[in-house]
């Protein structure tokens, strides 16, 4: 084969993965623009909660710490496959899964699903915004991020996150660098 069809060959694969990502990658951004307007009511309803209990922004308390995320009010959902989520205006919490969680995980994780509401779909990005949150409002020390650590490190790797190993070296390194500023 000539030099000229081996790059040709070259070209089409590298244009063959930029448009196979381009395309797979819609996948996940496309549903969060159809969930803008997702409301809360929408999604009690949708799920079939009874009683769902739902709680005005700033009046959330995790194990006494009054936990805020702007103007978003928190949905307790017992049937969640998950410890929380979060859709664009509201976060959810499973009370079923967290109860049995530190204070310092449990936290973290609602701030890591309000970090959502700000910083967008990005985990990794979620994951840091919610450590570094967890140091400046003083609710996370070194033995709280050694719970969470310890808490996501068996997690394996997802369409949406990496393995529990890395999430945690890399909360780590946004410890740390929050930690140098202090």
């Amino acid at each position: 084969m000539s030099k000229k069809a081996v790059r040709i060959q070259e070209v089409e694969k590298t244009f063959f993965t930029i448009i196979t990502t381009v395309l797979i990658s819609c996948l996940f951004v496309l549903p969060s623009f159809a969930a803008e307007n997702y409301t809360i009511k929408k999604y009690i309803k949708d799920r079939g909660l009874k009683n769902a209990r739902v709680v005005a922004p700033g009046r959330l308390k995790i194990d006494g710490t009054r936990l805020i995320c702007g103007k978003r009010p928190t949905v307790f959902d017992p049937t969640l496959d998950d410890y929380g989520g979060a859709f664009d205006g509201f976060i959810i919490l499973n009370p079923r899964l967290l109860k049995r969680l530190p204070r310092q995980v449990k936290i973290w994780i609602y701030s890591h699903e309000c970090a959502h509401q700000f910083r967008g779909p990005d985990e990794a990005t979620a994951d840091c915004f919610a450590i570094k949150r967890g140091v400046r409002r003083g609710w996370l020390k070194e033995d709280g991020m050694k719970q969470i650590c310890k808490f996501i490190w068996s997690a394996p790797a997802s369409h949406m996150h990496p393995p529990g190993p890395e999430r945690c070296a890399y909360m780590k390194r946004c410890f740390a660098s929050v930690q140098k500023k202090k």
